[in-house]
């Protein structure tokens, strides 16, 4: 599958992209500005700069994971990687280094030589993701765009599972800022596996009704026995 293509380049390979003789224009497009600055404007002062700090900080990284995959990729005389291309190119690095299938990334079932969007900026907010159209409709994305892509899409995941994190506190009870007894935590990370895996937002769920989830949730999906066990095993 897409994870055995992803892996095939093991850990030599990426020593090979961080020294090889391509690394100095690799290394021109790492300035700052570009996507970055262009999608930290269109956010709300407090979140643009939480942005800023997750790509100062995990934006390098991600340019070298992407590099060996961006350089057997066309792109034209100005440098610039299509819309397919970037889907490509985030498909494989999200199923390489985190495992994850974001949909509109995933290739089975996708026409490579077609120019449409990618379907998973649907998610994002509106005035984010006019800045990445813009420029994927126009003349494509540089490396470090796509780099800024991948890094932007990871920081929204992680953002709205902080949020749900915290509506799974909400609905059990639990205060953020205070100690959790055992089975209390055993409980609230059930409640926000069971409502990722029946697509309930906690946000809007009582404790009584986490309690009538709770109870459902082996009926309604029938791995439940191996997830929970999964969650329990985290603790």
């Amino acid at each position: 599958g897409g994870g055995g293509e992803g892996g095939g380049g093991g850990g030599g390979g990426r020593e090979e992209v961080r020294e090889g003789a391509w690394a100095a224009e690799w290394a021109k497009e790492t300035k700052s500005g570009g996507l970055v600055d262009a999608i930290a404007g269109a956010m709300f002062y407090d979140e643009g700069e939480a942005y800023i700090k997750a790509a100062q900080e995990h934006l390098p990284e991600i340019q070298v994971d992407l590099a060996p995959i961006l350089l057997t990729l066309p792109k034209s005389a100005e440098g610039k990687f299509d819309a397919p291309s970037v889907r490509y190119a985030l498909h494989h690095y999200f199923v390489r280094h985190h495992g994850w299938r974001l949909k509109g990334l995933d290739p089975l079932g996708e026409r490579w030589n077609s120019s449409s969007n990618v379907v998973v900026l649907e998610r994002m907010p509106s005035a984010v993701r006019a800045e990445i159209e813009r420029p994927l409709a126009d003349h494509g994305l540089n490396a470090h765009d796509v780099a800024a892509l991948g890094m932007t899409l990871k920081y929204l995941i992680h953002r709205e599972g902080h949020k749900k994190l915290r509506a799974a506190f909400r609905a059990s009870g639990l205060r953020l800022d205070a100690p959790i007894p055992e089975e209390a935590g055993v409980k609230m990370l059930e409640s926000y596996m069971a409502a990722f895996l029946l697509g309930r937002d906690l946000s809007k769920v009582t404790i009584e009704q986490r309690e009538v989830m709770l109870r459902e949730v082996p009926e309604l999906y029938p791995g439940w026995p191996l997830a929970r066990n999964f969650t329990r095993r985290l603790l």
